[in-house]
């Protein structure tokens, strides 16, 4: 029942997303496509976040998270790129994201006083997606192919919904 519920969850909170940043109805339903504009957007939102903050993410982080993950795939950086899934440059974005999102997560957890999630990697998860769920309910996205479009030249204009620039 946890499992089933787990995957459930999951499937609704990347389903959500998807619908918010892809940059048409087409794109809502072809994955690759989607994926770059989720990954660009989601990039552009933590770039904001960040800097609202005063944080960085260090090459350090960004080391340790691609290795995180390449050990969780069973293979080193190197064949990663060897088999041709992803560049090099994809996984340490990825590395980047999942670095900046854990930092935003800690310092709001710190500024709340709040202290650090218990239990497995499954509920720590869990809790940075819901984290990352509100964190983009912050933002507006206009995507292409809506009206009103996003600047000419771009598939979408990300601002703070309180009233923030352009980016």
């Amino acid at each position: 029942v946890t499992v089933g519920a787990r995957a459930v969850a999951s499937y609704q909170f990347v389903h959500s997303h998807v619908g918010f940043l892809a940059p048409t109805a087409e794109a809502q339903v072809e994955p690759f496509r989607t994926n770059v504009a989720v990954a660009l957007t989601l990039g552009k939102v933590l770039d904001i976040e960040l800097a609202d903050k005063k944080l960085e993410v260090t090459a350090d982080e960004i080391k340790n998270e691609v290795s995180a993950m390449t050990a969780k795939m069973g293979k080193t950086i190197e064949e990663v790129v060897k088999g041709g899934a992803m560049s090099r440059t994809e996984v340490e974005r990825q590395g980047f994201m999942q670095a900046a999102i854990d930092k935003l997560y800690k310092k709001e957890m710190s500024d709340a006083g709040a202290p650090a999630p218990q239990g497995d990697a499954s509920t720590a998860g869990i809790m940075r997606q819901l984290y990352m769920r509100r964190l983009l309910e912050k933002y507006e996205v206009r995507k292409r192919g809506e009206d009103p479009a996003p600047q000419a030249g771009l598939f979408a204009d990300v601002r703070k919904r309180d009233g923030g620039a352009v980016v």
